[in-house]
């Protein structure tokens, strides 16, 4: 989430509602850049976990 509101108040309300991160404006170029590349190895991560459990097969009691 990219916003103005600068507030504890507000960046709880925004993670508790699911944003991933919270960027106050302005945000610096490297500060963004490095927000996108934790957002990309979160998703990737994701991704090996979703392949290594279907390449585990269905769990079975």
């Amino acid at each position: 989430m990219l916003t103005a509101l600068a507030q504890d108040r507000n960046r709880f309300i925004g993670l508790a509602l699911g944003a991933d991160q919270y960027l106050i404006k302005p945000v610096t170029p490297q500060d963004l850049l490095l927000a996108v590349q934790r957002a990309l190895q979160a998703k990737e991560s994701a991704r090996v976990a979703q392949l290594r459990a279907l390449a585990d097969g269905p769990v079975v009691p």
